[in-house]
């Protein structure tokens, strides 16, 4: 995928609001997923992605916190059993330029 973090790429999304916010995706069947990673924005508001959780069909795999630098945000979701990846960021803008599942059917 298109992993580039400045908003011009035409990789990175925005929500229109800064609460209840929500990203998902259906795999269509069950997945036993291993981690979830997430690129950030680069060129500029890094720190909206602070407090992201990150849920695998509804089960709580993690939460993203926000370091200075970093572009790359990995969650161990220990092969979680689901049919959607959903990331919700309930206090701020969701700002997302890829995201990466791994897992097994």
């Amino acid at each position: 995928g298109n992993t580039d973090g400045n908003y011009g790429g035409n990789s990175c999304t925005h929500t229109q609001s800064n609460t209840n916010n929500w990203w998902r995706v259906y795999f269509g069947s069950d997945y036993a997923v291993s981690k979830v990673v997430v690129y950030n924005r680069q060129d500029c508001c890094q720190e909206r992605i602070d407090g992201a959780m990150v849920y695998i069909g509804g089960e709580y795999c993690g939460t993203i916190r926000y370091s200075q630098g970093r572009v790359i945000y990995s969650i161990d979701c220990n092969k979680a059993i689901g049919g959607d990846v959903t990331i919700r960021q309930q206090y701020n803008f969701l700002t997302l330029c890829e995201v990466k599942v791994y897992g097994k059917k």
